[in-house]
C-alpha cells in the first residue's frame, strides 16, 4: 500500500525544471563615450525571448555560436562617466524567466578640439545681405515642403548679438514630386 501512494504522488507531481541562469560579459576596445560594446549572454537554456536595455535603449540580440547571444551597444558621445546598469531579461519555453543586471563602468573620454579663428564678416554678415539670406532660407523651406514624406535636416545656427545666422544641410530620405 505504501508503494502505491508513493507512485501516485510522483505521478501527479509537476516536472522539476532547473533554474534559468544568465552568464553576462562584454568586450570593447574601451568602455567610454563613442565606443561600441559587445554584450554577450550565455543562458543555461535556449531562450524563447531575450532582451536587454541600457542607456534608455532596447538592445537586440543575435545568436553567436551554439550557446551565446550577442548585442551591440553604442555609448553615446554625451554619456557622462559613471556606472550604468544593463538589464537583461530572458524566457525559456517552459516559462522560466531570468532577469539579471550587469554594470558597465563608462570612463572619461577627452576628444581633441581645434579652435578656428575666422574673420567676423563670416560670422556676422553685413546688414545688406540679411534680407537675401532670410529670403533664400524661406525659398528652400518651400521647395522642401513640396510632396515630401521625409526629410532629414542638420542645422547649425550661430547666434550673435544682432542676428541668428544658420546653415542647414538637407538630406531627402524619400520624396514624391508632382
Amino acid at each position: 500500500m505504501k508503494a502505491w501512494l508513493v507512485a501516485v504522488v510522483f505521478g501527479v507531481a509537476a516536472p522539476v525544471h532547473a533554474e534559468l541562469t544568465l552568464e553576462l560579459s562584454h568586450r570593447a576596445r574601451e568602455v567610454q563615450p563613442g565606443e561600441i560594446v559587445v554584450l554577450e549572454v550565455r543562458p543555461s537554456e535556449d531562450p524563447v525571448t531575450l532582451s536587454a536595455s541600457a542607456f534608455g535603449k532596447t538592445l537586440r540580440f543575435f545568436r553567436s555560436g551554439s550557446d551565446a547571444w550577442v548585442a551591440l551597444l553604442g555609448i553615446d558621445l554625451t554619456t557622462e562617466p559613471g556606472s550604468y546598469d544593463v538589464l537583461v531579461h530572458a524566457t525559456v519555453e517552459n516559462g522560466n524567466i531570468a532577469r539579471k543586471s550587469y554594470t558597465l563602468s563608462v570612463g572619461q573620454k577627452d576628444f581633441p578640439t581645434r579652435r578656428l579663428t575666422v574673420d567676423p564678416s563670416f560670422v556676422s554678415p553685413p546688414a545688406s545681405v540679411i534680407e537675401r539670406i532670410q529670403r533664400e532660407a524661406r525659398q528652400l523651406d518651400e521647395i522642401l515642403k513640396v510632396g515630401q514624406r521625409a526629410v532629414s535636416a542638420t542645422c547649425i545656427y550661430v547666434m550673435n548679438e544682432r542676428h541668428p545666422i544658420g546653415r542647414c544641410e538637407y538630406h531627402i530620405v524619400s520624396a514624391e514630386f508632382d
